[in-house]
């Protein structure tokens, strides 16, 4: 412990059975065994159809990087990247990267960054310090080094008849690597439809260097409503318990204990 960090999470570890964790930097990604309890959400990063205030008809995407679910305002960096039309399925590369004092970005970067790179549009927005172009050093009335958090949310929602949004190619990397359990799948957007996945670490990915990647599709039948396409990525602190399921030498031992306490009794 570093003494700003403390990790609210619980983990029960069955001794000899399937997928039971390493020591240290467990990352368990749509894991089955993994229950999750309460979480409280610290940071998002989100890439949406959005309109001008007080339209209700979506005429452009925007990315923005926020404290808690803040999308605008005095709690994010909120950029338009095109229209409707210019990104109506365009394939857009997106990275969001965590840099610490251990992995600094190139020019010295720290903090929290969400890129998106396409065809034709690409946006950068960022949470920290030494970062270029659309940056904030603190979202309201916090810093990045202030948060705590061991989950990402991947969600992604499409509401409205005609419409999709397409993620695909969900990567995530920590340096220090990270031993991993499960792995992402690529949703197939429906209408009317909310997707979650969920990663859960027994560390606090806020001080380590991580990265997530992956592409996105969009596209916006005319007319649109803002906020009907929504890809969001949420940095949260989650209670959790992972347990893993038996099997060989875990069940056989699990059986002679069985059989040991049937004696006894």
């Amino acid at each position: 412990m570093n003494g700003k960090k403390c990790i609210g999470l619980s983990v029960l570890v069955l001794v000899g059975v399937a997928g039971a964790p390493a020591a240290a930097n467990n990352v368990w990604i749509n894991n089955p065994n993994v229950i999750v309890g309460s979480s409280t959400t610290v940071s998002n990063q989100t890439f949406r159809i959005a309109g001008d205030p007080g339209s209700n008809l979506a005429t452009r995407w925007d990315q923005s990087i926020g404290e808690g679910s803040s999308v605008a305002g005095a709690g994010a960096v909120n950029i338009d990247i095109g229209t409707v039309s210019e990104l109506n399925n365009q394939l857009l590369d997106f990275t969001i990267r965590n840099f610490t004092a251990a992995n600094p970005g190139p020019n010295g970067e720290l903090g929290l960054h969400f890129g998106i790179v396409g065809p034709n549009n690409s946006g950068t927005v960022s949470w920290g310090t030494g970062f270029s172009g659309d940056t904030a050093t603190t979202l309201g009335g916090k810093s990045v080094g202030d948060l705590v958090y061991n989950s990402l949310l991947v969600r992604v929602n499409v509401d409205g008849s005609g419409n999709s949004l397409d993620v695909t190619n969900l990567n995530f990397t920590a340096n220090p690597a990270a031993t991993t359990f499960g792995s992402f799948f690529d949703p197939t957007s429906s209408i009317g439809g909310q997707i979650n996945q969920r990663l859960v670490a027994d560390f606090d990915l806020a001080s380590n260097d991580w990265t997530l990647t992956g592409t996105l599709k969009g596209f916006n039948a005319f007319p649109a409503t803002p906020n009907d396409l929504r890809f969001r990525v949420f940095q949260e602190q989650t209670a959790f318990v992972v347990i893993p399921l038996p099997t060989g030498a875990g069940l056989a031992g699990l059986g002679l204990g069985l059989v040991a306490l049937r004696r006894r009794r």
